[in-house]
Formats: structure tokens, C-alpha cells, sequence
């Protein structure tokens, strides 16, 4: 799984031995079939090499990539990804080199620099009621990444909204603020409330939890007690610490993708390229085992190693590969990872929230967790729960009546 390689000052270390990672016959320790190999289209790689590797080999990547472009009908993944392409092809020596559209990559670059600032600008009322108010809340996702210095300019991490975490507790006050500045309430999917304003173009998602698969306040003691206060426009602002940034950009999009977007991959690399020597990896691993997410975060680490090498510590990824992976984190991989759908996968995600309850409180308390998770109000629930009765009613009929 390792092989040895010696560094320029003769010190051996163990690499991940990709070829062995990448296979469907999975390790002792892990199901068949994991690690699964992260894939994208061949437009996708050439962009993510062009974005993150340096020097020589870097511009031919883009150059590359710039043969095949069509602004045309490039998808929003990727057009998204633009901005910080043509502020890497401005490092580069270019004088001499035809650049196929650099003219319309420059003005998309302004686009979204205008457009994050418009957002940033109008949320910053916001933050700065909710710092007079001393009501605690955090930055999470592209916002954080933006005004947490992680990119050089507000263009280069195109956003469309802007999201929120705040403690359960002072909820109401938060929504009385957003009601206040003309914010309504959209609707309210997964532990996070969506609102819309008519004057802007963009939605603030407001976060109870910090993920939607934990949802407890436990689960964010951590991520509240190592957080980072920054300044920003003359008040302060928390943010994730940069151990927690980079496990929950790993996991965030991996939790509705096999798999990290290709947005979350290059967010991923910007936090440990600017913030490798801050980074605790030994809480970061604890973590990983406390809330059973080796799996996805292992598979994240791989693809970046085999991107951009030395980011991520060998040790860690070593450490991860060798965890006695439990039967509930299976359990909730294979849920997600295989699209498992309906109320047994949010079963499955209630009773690991509370492993120490028993079985009685869990069945108790779903139907509360159930409707909050998914934005429903009682009578949606008991028509879902009648529908699903009925079909299992009829399956058991119709085995009944082939047996007879």
C-alpha cells in the first residue's frame, strides 16, 4: 500500500502507493470495492492540474485545456472555475503565446468579482446586527473561504449565497434580523433554513447544525471552541479553524456526490497549501474517528496526493487507511455513497446521532428529527408514512399470493 522513496537529503518516507489504492479489490481492513477511485472527465482533470500545479508543467496543463475551450457551452461547475484560471495565467510569462479567448476569461474574471462583492457588501449589514447584537455565529463554506483569506481576491471563489452557522439557541433572534432587513424565509431542507430578499440576487442558508448528518449540538462543540476570529470592516468575524475547514470541505459536498465536486477538491488544496504548517492533524484524525468519516475523507486525501503531492502528510494518510472501519460507518457510506433513498437511510443517520440512547428513545424522537431534517409539518409525515405502509403492505400481499 506504501513504498519507500528517499527525499533530497537522503530521509526515507512512505508514499501511497496509488496504483495498489486505486483498486476494486479493497484493503483487509475496508469493504470491497473502497477506496473508489475519484474520476472526472478528461475537461475537469486538465482544469484541476492547470489550477494546481505550478511552473512549466502547470502552463502547458492550461494551454492544453485552452485548446479544447468553449465558453459556449461550458457547464457551471467549470464556469465557476474560470476566474481563478485566468488569474493563474496572468503569473505566466506569456508574451508571444496566442491566448484563445482571454479577452471573454478577463471579463468573466470582472463578473464575478463584481458580483461577490455586490453579495459580500449587502450581507456585511447582517453580520455587523448580529456582532451588535452579540448573537455568536459562524462563517462556513465559500463566504469563509473568501473573507478567511484562503483566496487572493473576492473573484477568484465565485459565490451564490451565503451560509450561516448559528447556535440552535439563538435562533430566533437571528430570524427576527433577517425579517428585519426584508429576509423571507423560503423553505427549510436538512437542518438549514433558505431565505431570499427581492432587492438581491442571492439566498443566506442558515445552518443549525454544522452537518447534516450530525445533527446535534454536540457534534459542534469542537468546531466552535477552535475557531478563528478575524477582523472585517472594523468588527470581528468567526471562522473555521483550518483543521476544520479542510475535513468539512471534504465531506460537505461528498455527503450528495460520489465523491468531491470539483469545486471542493480545488478549495481543499488552497486551504493546506496556504495553511499546511496550522493544521492539527492529530485532532483532524480524532475527529475523523470520533464522527466515523474515514471513509470519504481518506478518498478526498488520496485524489488530492495524487494531484498535488506533499500537501497532505503521508502519515495521515497512512494512519487513516489503517482504521478498523466500524459497521455503522459502512452502513451510513454505502447509504449515501449508493444513493440510498427514503426514511431507512434517515433511521440510520437518527440512531448513529445517538448510539447511547436505546433503541425506545430513538423510535421516539425520529418522527421530530424525521419532519425537521426534511421540512415537513405533521400532516406531510403521516402521508408519507401512510404511502410507505400501503406499498409494504402490497409487497407482502403480493409474495403471499405466489406462495400459495
Amino acid at each position: 500500500m506504501f513504498q519507500k522513496e528517499k527525499t533530497e537529503n537522503n530521509k526515507e518516507v512512505f508514499r501511497p502507493d496509488h496504483t495498489e489504492l486505486f483498486t476494486n479489490k479493497g484493503y483487509k481492513k475496508l469493504p470491497a470495492g473502497y477506496p473508489m477511485k475519484i474520476t472526472y472527465e478528461p475537461q475537469y482533470e486538465n482544469l484541476l492540474r492547470a489550477l494546481t500545479v505550478e511552473g512549466q508543467d502547470g502552463l502547458e496543463f492550461a494551454l492544453s485545456w485552452l485548446d479544447n475551450l468553449d465558453l459556449d457551452s461550458i457547464d457551471g461547475s467549470l464556469h465557476r472555475l474560470l476566474p481563478i484560471f485566468y488569474k493563474k495565467l496572468n503569473q505566466y510569462n506569456l508574451s508571444g503565446i496566442p491566448i484563445k479567448e482571454l479577452g471573454r476569461l478577463k471579463g468573466i474574471y470582472r463578473y464575478y468579482f463584481y458580483k461577490n462583492n455586490l453579495i459580500i457588501n449587502e450581507s456585511s449589514k447582517i453580520f455587523h446586527a448580529l456582532v451588535e447584537a452579540k448573537i455568536e455565529f459562524m462563517l462556513l463554506k465559500g463566504i469563509s473561504l473568501i473573507l478567511g483569506g484562503y483566496y487572493q481576491d473576492y473573484a477568484l471563489r465565485p459565490i451564490d449565497d451565503i451560509d450561516i452557522l448559528v447556535d440552535k439557541k439563538n435562533e430566533k433572534e437571528v430570524l427576527v434580523f433577517l425579517k428585519r432587513f426584508g429576509w423571507q424565509k423560503l423553505d427549510t431542507i436538512q437542518q438549514q433554513s433558505h431565505f431570499i430578499n427581492k432587492d438581491y440576487k442571492y439566498k443566506i442558508n442558515l445552518h443549525r447544525y454544522l452537518l447534516t448528518r450530525h445533527c446535534s449540538n454536540f457534534t459542534d462543540e469542537d468546531f466552535w471552541k477552535y475557531a478563528e476570529v478575524k477582523t472585517f470592516n472594523d468588527y470581528t468575524l468567526r471562522f473555521p479553524s483550518p483543521t476544520d475547514q479542510v475535513w468539512h470541505n471534504c465531506f460537505h459536498s461528498i455527503g450528495y456526490y460520489a465523491g468531491p465536486t470539483i469545486l471542493a477538491v480545488v478549495d481543499v488544496i488552497n486551504i493546506l497549501k496556504i495553511s499546511q504548517d496550522t493544521i492539527d492533524w492529530e485532532r483532524l484524525i480524532a475527529t475523523l474517528k470520533k464522527w466515523e468519516q474515514t471513509y470519504s475523507i481518506l478518498n478526498t486525501f488520496l485524489y488530492v496526493d495524487s494531484i498535488v503531492q506533499n500537501l497532505v502528510p503521508y502519515w495521515v494518510i497512512k494512519n487513516l487507511s489503517e482504521v478498523k472501519v466500524s459497521k455503522k460507518e459502512k452502513i451510513l457510506f454505502n447509504s449515501f455513497m449508493h444513493e440510498q433513498k427514503g426514511i431507512i437511510k434517515y433511521w440510520k443517520l437518527h440512531f448513529h446521532n445517538n448510539p447511547d440512547k436505546g433503541l425506545i428513545y430513538n423510535m421516539v424522537t425520529f418522527p421530530k428529527y424525521f419532519k425537521s431534517l426534511c421540512g415537513l409539518n405533521n400532516f406531510q409525515f403521516i402521508k408519507l408514512i401512510n404511502k410507505r405502509l400501503y406499498k409494504a403492505a402490497i409487497k407482502r400481499i403480493r409474495n403471499f399470493t405466489r406462495n400459495l
